[in-house]
Order: C-alpha cells, then sequence, then structure tokens
C-alpha cells in the first residue's frame, strides 16, 4: 500500500511545482511514505446508514461537485489522498488558469468573493504568481496533452516580475511556447489577456489567435493587442480573415490604432461561415473597443481643437461607430446589428453627434445595463462656418442627450466625455430615466472655452452634483472625479469647498464612494461621512488626499511605511465621523496609496489587494 501511496505522492509533486504551488516560495516537504498504512483509508461512517461508506465510494459526478467548490490550495489537498481524487481535482485546477503576481491566498477579500459567488465553481481558479511556475506550466502543459483539454478559461492579468527582459535563449523558449500554447485548447472558452509586460511587445503571433483549434468553443475574448505581432497587419490581408468565433458572447480590443484596423478585427471576430453560407455573429452581449491603451493619460488633440469647420481638414479618425456597424466578405457588405448587447464601452475613441442614428441601429440601446464612455471627444462639425462668435448656436445636439431618453435600463455608467463650449453631461443626466442606475463613475472636466457656457467652474460642478443626486433612490457607488485639461494632459482640480457635503448627503443608499480632487479639505470629507451610514469604502485621490506634508516622514525617501504613517492619524479621524451612526458601517479607507482596513479596535494597514479595491469603488474594463 505504501508503494502505491508513494508513486501517487511523487506524481502529485511533479505536477504541483510545474505550476500548482505557484504561490508557495517553500521547499517541498520530504515524506516518510514507509508511515502510510491501509488505515489510512478507514471508512466514513454516516449516522442513520446501516453500511460503512467510504469517500471514494461516491459517484465521480458527486466528487467533482465537492472539488468544484474548493479553492485551490485544498483542492491540492484532497489530490493527496488517492489516485481516484486526483484525477477529479486535477480538472478542477486545469479548467481554470489565472496569471497574477499580485495574488496572494492571504487576502481573504478574494476568497469572500468567490464563496459568495452563486456560481462559485466558476471564479475557483489556479493562481500562477512566480516566473519559474510560469515557465514550468507551459513546459508541462505541452508534455503533457491531455491537461490542454481541461483548460476552459486562462487569463493573464499581471505577468510575474522578469518574465521577458531576459536571455534570448530563454526569451526564445517562451515566445515559442506561447506561440503553440493558444492554439492546442480544443475547449478554451474564454481567452484574456490584459497585461503587457515593457519588455515584451508582440511576443505572440496573430495567427495563434486565429488558429485556435476549436473556435466555436470561444465566448468570451479580452486582448491587449500590443502583446501580438500584429505583422497581423499585413498577415490578416495575406489570409483568409474570415474565422469561425460565431459563438462568442463577450468581446474586448485594445489598443485599436485606427478604424481601418478596427474593420478588419470586426471582420475576423464577428464574421464567419459555415456550410458556404456567411454568418454574422449577432448574439454578443459586450463589446469593448479602446483606441489607445488603458493607462494612457495624453489629451490629443487639444480641446479647441474639436470644432472642425470640415470632417476633411482634421486627421482625427471619425470612423469608430462606422467600422462596427458592417463587414466587407467575398465583396459583399453585411450589416451587423448587435441585437443581444447590454455592455458597450468605448475608449479614447473620437465620436460626433451624427453616430446617432447608425449606433441606434447597430445597438439596441433599450437593452443595454451597462455603458462606458471613457476619454470620450465628441467632434462637431459646422459646415460652411466660421468658428469664432456664434459658434455655440450652431453646435449640433450632443451625442449623449440624444442617447439618454433611449437608455431605459441602465445600470451602470461610466462617463468621462470631453467637449469643447458646453458640458452636456448634465443634460443628459437628467433625461436619463432609468430608475435602476446603481453605479455612477464620472468625471467633471473643465477647460477655459467653457466659459461660454458656464460663468464658473463652481457653476459647473453644482450643476453636475445636482444631476447626481437625481439617482438618490438606486445609486450604491459614485465615484467623482475634478480634471481641468491644458495643451499636455490633464491635471487635477479642487472641487468647491462645501460643494460636496451640501450634495453627497442626499445619497443615503451609497455603499462606495471615491473622490479625486486636488487640495482635499479633511473637514469637508468628515462632515459627509458622518451623514452616510451605510458606507463601506471610501477613496480619496489627488495632491491632498493623504493631508498636509510631514516634517518626519518621507523626508530622506519615500517608503511604504512612512506613507501609512503620515496618512493614519487622518483615516482615524474619518473613522470617528462615520461612527456618528452607531451602525457605521464603513470596512476600507484608502487615502492616495494607502489602503486601511477597519476592525474593531482600529484600523490595520492592507498591501495586495488594490485590484480588488479598485473593482468596489471604480466602474471599467469588467468584461
Amino acid at each position: 500500500m505504501h508503494k502505491l501511496i508513494q508513486s501517487l505522492a511523487q506524481t502529485i509533486y511533479s505536477f504541483d511545482a510545474a505550476a500548482i504551488h505557484s504561490c508557495n516560495t517553500n521547499p517541498p516537504i520530504n515524506y516518510d511514505y514507509k508511515k502510510f498504512s491501509d488505515k489510512c483509508l478507514l471508512p466514513i461512517k454516516f449516522k442513520g446508514f446501516p453500511l460503512q461508506c467510504r469517500l471514494d465510494d461516491f459517484p465521480v459526478e458527486v466528487l467533482a461537485k465537492i472539488a468544484n467548490q474548493l479553492l485551490q490550495h485544498d483542492c491540492l489537498s484532497i489530490m493527496y489522498t488517492c489516485k481516484l481524487l486526483y484525477n477529479v481535482g486535477i480538472a478542477h485546477l486545469y479548467q481554470s488558469v489565472i496569471i497574477d503576481k499580485s495574488y496572494s491566498r492571504f487576502n481573504h477579500e478574494k476568497h469572500a468573493q468567490i464563496f459568495s459567488h452563486p456560481n462559485r465553481s466558476a471564479l475557483g481558479s489556479t493562481y500562477i504568481r512566480t516566473f519559474s511556475n510560469f515557465i514550468a506550466f507551459l513546459k508541462h502543459v505541452s508534455e503533457a496533452p491531455y491537461l490542454r483539454s481541461l483548460i476552459k478559461r486562462f487569463r493573464c492579468i499581471t505577468l510575474p516580475d522578469n518574465t521577458f527582459p531576459l536571455m534570448f535563449p530563454i526569451r526564445h523558449v517562451v515566445k515559442s511556447s506561447l506561440q503553440s500554447f493558444f492554439a492546442q485548447l480544443p475547449t478554451l472558452n474564454e481567452l484574456v489577456w490584459l497585461d503587457v509586460s515593457s519588455g515584451a511587445p508582440e511576443i505572440i503571433k496573430f495567427t495563434s489567435l486565429m488558429n485556435v483549434e476549436n473556435k466555436l468553443s470561444l465566448q468570451s475574448i479580452a486582448v491587449d493587442l500590443s502583446m501580438w505581432d500584429i505583422t497581423a497587419k499585413s498577415g490578416i490581408q495575406h489570409q483568409n480573415p474570415v474565422c469561425n468565433f460565431l459563438n462568442l458572447r463577450n468581446l474586448a480590443l485594445f489598443p485599436i490604432s485606427n478604424s481601418q484596423y478596427l474593420a478588419k478585427l470586426v471582420k475576423i471576430f464577428v464574421s464567419g461561415t459555415m456550410e458556404g453560407e456567411i454568418y454574422v455573429n449577432r448574439r454578443l452581449k459586450s463589446l469593448g473597443v479602446a483606441r489607445l491603451p488603458r493607462e494612457n493619460k495624453i489629451l490629443k488633440p487639444p480641446s479647441s481643437l474639436l470644432i472642425l469647420t470640415s470632417p476633411a481638414v482634421t486627421t482625427l479618425d471619425l470612423d469608430v461607430v462606422h467600422s462596427l456597424s458592417s463587414v466587407q466578405v467575398n465583396g459583399k457588405k453585411l450589416n451587423i446589428r448587435y441585437s443581444e448587447l447590454n455592455h458597450l464601452s468605448l475608449s479614447h475613441c473620437f465620436l460626433v453627434p451624427g453616430d446617432f442614428p447608425r449606433l441606434n441601429l447597430i445597438v439596441n440601446l433599450r437593452n443595454l445595463t451597462r455603458l462606458e464612455f471613457i476619454r470620450i471627444s465628441e467632434v462637431q462639425i459646422i459646415p460652411h462656418g466660421r468658428i469664432g462668435h456664434g459658434t455655440k448656436a450652431l453646435l449640433a445636439p450632443s451625442l449623449i442627450v440624444q442617447l439618454a431618453p433611449l437608455l431605459l435600463n441602465l445600470e451602470v455608467l461610466h462617463l468621462d466625455y470631453r467637449e469643447c463650449m458646453a458640458d452636456t453631461v448634465p443634460e443628459f443626466l437628467s433625461l436619463l430615466t432609468s430608475p435602476k442606475l446603481r453605479e455612477l463613475d464620472i468625471t467633471v472636466r473643465w477647460n477655459q472655452s467653457k466659459l461660454s457656457s458656464y460663468s464658473s467652474w463652481q457653476d459647473l460642478c453644482a450643476l453636475y452634483l445636482e444631476r447626481i443626486s437625481l439617482f438618490k433612490g438606486s445609486l450604491t457607488k459614485l465615484s467623482i472625479s475634478a480634471k481641468e485639461e491644458n495643451l499636455f494632459g490633464d491635471l487635477g482640480k479642487q472641487f468647491p469647498e462645501g460643494l460636496l457635503e451640501t450634495f453627497l448627503p442626499r445619497l443615503q443608499n451609497l455603499v462606495s464612494l471615491r473622490v479625486d480632487s486636488e487640495k482635499r479639505l479633511p473637514a469637508d470629507v468628515e462632515r459627509t461621512l458622518s451623514v452616510l451610514p451605510n458606507l463601506q469604502f471610501l477613496d480619496l485621490q489627488g495632491s491632498g488626499s493623504d493631508g498636509a506634508p510631514h516634517m518626519a516622514f518621507q523626508v530622506v525617501h519615500s517608503g511604504i511605511l512612512d506613507s501609512w504613517l503620515k496618512v493614519e492619524p487622518l483615516v482615524l479621524k474619518y473613522l470617528k465621523a462615520s461612527r456618528a451612526h452607531a451602525d457605521s458601517k464603513l470596512r476600507y479607507v484608502r487615502l492616495g496609496g494607502s489602503l486601511f482596513e477597519v476592525e474593531k479596535g482600529g484600523i490595520r494597514p492592507r498591501e495586495g489587494i488594490d485590484a480588488w479595491f479598485n473593482e468596489q469603488v471604480r466602474v471599467g474594463d469588467n468584461f
């Protein structure tokens, strides 16, 4: 018996060293296998049953159900028991693989999120966080073909440190392994690659994704295209670009350099052929397109150049919506209608008011529950007109104002909208009739051209906050930022003093609040917290969010401990203000880059959970 256990344990460890103990940097434990005996398989007695029953007597379906409810390391534990549970456990461990260097098994927030999910098995995953385990995982999968058939979901959130700034031989091994990896996953239904290492541009052939073994099984694709070798720009032209991703439900692509390139990608992922007929996928649930990388903060062009006399005199790409509306296949134009779409995200794009009819045609706006317009620039075209005095009267109705009456079921909204000589976001919010809006992430923008519509920055902010308070009955998450535009990018701007404490108390159902404002006064925040009884997450950003400069901290160097010690008194002050309510629910506070968890006896600093915390306070990138 001990020989059987020894062989099984050795098999498990070879698998374990490859990928599974990705969170464990300690050396493996040396077991004395001779101490094992048949006693380790003692039967389990159940009260009320006359017969004895052992765990391996259960049907495989029941054991698989049990394994699907376990986290990574718990599943490993049951795999050490017997061959049957090893086979059951390995199927669960490989069904979802996540590359994330920030993951820690000791951060209970992620585990609580998994266990509270109605479909826990969909979130239980194997996490890989070190470079050595990443390489071992790729090698192990390439040597064991049966493991590739187990992988259903693959996500790369953040690559391990030092993955690609390597010597050429190792870099070549990683590159070749990744190129063959994606084309050999027959049951893959979700592919997410969000991280791009600074030393790893274009390491994966785009054709690897086009040559996935079973395209009809893929339901979700979200990839940062700067990671993929887009000689696909030429490669797409030289190959048949019509693929059969006809069962896609979620699609997110970024960055998109121009609308012509976007049109080719839409042709690849939305159209296909079956039995000689050309089809267009009309069952997408979510669609995301970003022109620039997510972290890009450059504003181009300046707001003064967003009003044109003719579209022919600009180099701005104004055809994004047009590229999403149709495809050309074999000389035949096929119109696209995303009739089941409920999540639309556009980022760093240029839109014009004339896009409304086409957008209304391709998307059933009444079905949208989630809308993200992130750093969108609206371009106004004034035909045969002169830009100067009287220009404002010639502006066409804004695109978002035209959209608002049709967004009847909107629940989540992220709006960062640039305009020249006008700001129609307050009007959009007043026309938005959805009674279900529960999450709002909004940016208040200011440039000098808006003086033609608003007398001051304070008047604009007051109008924004008044319109936001219209959703006081349903709003549970609010993120509000203040930005001022200049020729080089965004600058932080301060909300007028006393304005937040006037309007925010109306939002009594707020669970999460994020404020990004320069030189925020602690007194304003204190008075606001004292009247928000349901608040659990507080996030304050901006140069003054962590208090005044301290003479003792961060003088020689900027250290994490110094940051915590500097803001700790301010966090305690906010906590005291929130506890003006006997049933205060405040759980987490972040000031600048320092995050604290509220406990019964006070507060304690936390690190490694910023990504999770961002999900609680922000809206966006949730595909």
